[in-house]
């Protein structure tokens, strides 16, 4: 593992550690990125110390029991709709084709909700890019599967920024027509062509993703035909 990764992330006592990903298995060995815009559960050094918390983010069940018991301590139900949506397609991506999938955001500073990115220092919201990117050009995925408009909307304005040559298919601006392209566009990393894809916010998902076959159909067709 490179270390590089988790550098960084504590930003000063009064805010959130940045969350670079967290996954079940090797990221190396993981051919799909889960990408949303922010994770919406912020963990301060008030909570976890610097060593505690890079341990906590590689270790997946132990994670997801500290969401949980984070959840209950704020008397929320124990799951959210976007996590319970986010655990049901990473299931059936790792069930299905064996395959490891790395959850990771455009923006890796966490707020309670995507509203509050709005009253974040824009510095550290830079910081907190650059570190998606950083783990992006790391572990080098076949498959990047954007989830929410803001999402997408805010990959296309990094990928410009960064000079790196994409070709997209289709020129839809409608989330729920974007669904339907396999692949959406394709990145350029290196010698490494990256298969995009995007589909609505997987608060919609629930815990069979009915509403969306097409998107399992497009991964399903990606995957057996790039990994």
């Amino acid at each position: 593992m490179n270390n590089n990764i988790f550098n960084d992330i504590y930003l000063g006592e009064e805010y959130s550690y940045l969350r670079p990903y967290i996954s079940k298995r090797n990221p190396y060995d993981s051919k799909v990125f889960l990408v949303g815009i922010n994770p919406a559960t912020p963990i301060t050094p008030k909570q976890l110390n610097i060593d505690e918390y890079i341990e906590l983010l590689t270790n997946y069940k132990e994670f997801m029991n500290f969401y949980f018991n984070s959840r209950k301590q704020q008397n929320k139900s124990k799951i959210s709709r976007t996590r319970m949506g986010i655990n049901s397609l990473v299931n059936w991506i790792e069930e299905e084709f064996n395959v490891g999938v790395v959850e990771t955001d455009i923006f890796t500073y966490p707020t309670r909700n995507v509203k509050e990115l709005n009253n974040i220092d824009k510095n550290i919201l830079n910081k907190s890019v650059e570190k998606f990117w950083q783990v992006l050009l790391e572990f080098k995925p076949d498959i990047v599967i954007l989830y929410g408009s803001l999402a997408l909307n805010q990959f296309k304005k990094l990928v410009e920024s960064k000079n790196k040559e994409i070709k997209y298919y289709s020129e839809e601006e409608k989330i729920e027509c974007i669904e339907e392209k396999c692949p959406y566009a394709k990145l350029n990393i290196g010698t490494k062509n990256v298969n995009i894809i995007a589909c609505r916010h997987l608060m919609y998902y629930g815990n069979n993703g009915n509403s969306f076959k097409k998107l399992r159909e497009n991964i399903k067709k990606i995957i057996e035909e790039h990994v």
